[in-house]
Formats: C-alpha cells, sequence, structure tokens
C-alpha cells in the first residue's frame, strides 16, 4: 500500500519538528558565544575559561562546540594553565579530530 502525499509530508514535518533545537536554546547560545568573544576581545582569560566551560555544559552538541573548546585551550594556554590546556586540546581533538583550528 502506497503513503498519501499528506502523510509523507507530515512525517517529514514532524522529524524537522523533533531535531530542531527551539529558537530559545538557539538564541541562548547564540548570546553565551557573544559573551565569550566579548570576553576574549577584552583578554580576560579566567572569566573566559568560566564562560567557556559554562557554554559547554549547558550547550550540548552545539554548532559552536569546536570553536568554544578551541577558545577553552587558548584561554587556558595565554594563563599560562598548560596542562589544563593540554586537556582541553585533547578533549577538542577527541570531539572533532578533523579540526583545522589547531594549525
Amino acid at each position: 500500500m502506497k503513503t498519501p502525499p499528506l502523510v509523507r509530508l507530515l512525517v517529514i514535518f514532524a522529524t524537522i519538528l523533533v531535531l530542531t533545537p527551539p529558537a530559545a536554546a538557539v538564541d541562548a547560545s547564540l548570546k553565551d558565544l557573544v559573551s565569550i568573544l566579548r570576553l576574549r576581545e577584552s583578554q580576560k582569560h579566567s572569566e573566559v575559561v568560566f564562560a567557556c566551560e559554562s557554554f559547554l555544559r549547558t550547550h550540548l552538541r552545539s554548532a559552536a562546540d569546536e570553536t568554544v573548546r578551541f577558545y577553552l585551550a587558548k584561554a587556558l594556554h595565554d594563563k599560562k594553565d598548560y596542562e589544563d590546556c593540554i586537556d582541553a586540546v585533547s578533549e577538542l581533538l577527541k570531539a572533532h579530530p578533523d579540526t583545522n583550528l589547531m594549525e
């Protein structure tokens, strides 16, 4: 039996709704990313570390995950916290093995 076109459209629409994050979640992650960028510009390394760690806990599977992990490693390096920097780089490479941010 062939599935009616309307049913197929409803299944596609339902799939999109389930897979698309709510606008509020996207707005919150974008707001937090902008906050991290501002802290980086002002070279507040300790605050960048805190903001990045908070972002990674709060916004799981974010499109900005790779970038935030890089900013975390860079801030730890700038703070001269080399052991934690190495751990952050390891986590970045584990989560994003094809990253070109480390070049």
